[in-house]
């Protein structure tokens, strides 16, 4: 356990692979979570095709990194409504 919370100091992560998890289940669920409405105007604001407004899995896309970071973005500055 001392060498968990030393380890902490340097690098501010347990586990990275439960960290990304934890960041693909909020990219999901916020995504699955907006309106159509929602989803063109985020995807206009980050400069995409509106018409992946209908995908599910739009935020997984290859060329989509701008909505994933986007979305992680919106988590953080409101973590609660993630809890």
């Amino acid at each position: 356990m001392i060498e968990t919370i030393q380890a902490l100091e340097s690098y501010p992560l347990i586990s990275d692979d439960e960290y990304s998890q934890l960041e693909c289940e909020i990219i999901e669920k916020d995504w699955v979570d907006q309106s159509i409405d929602d989803r063109v105007t985020m995807l206009q604001d980050n400069g995409l095709c509106i018409f992946a407004a209908r995908d599910d899995s739009a935020p997984w896309r290859e060329s989509f990194a701008r909505l994933r970071e986007y979305l992680i973005n919106c988590a953080y500055e409101y973590p609660a409504s993630y809890a």
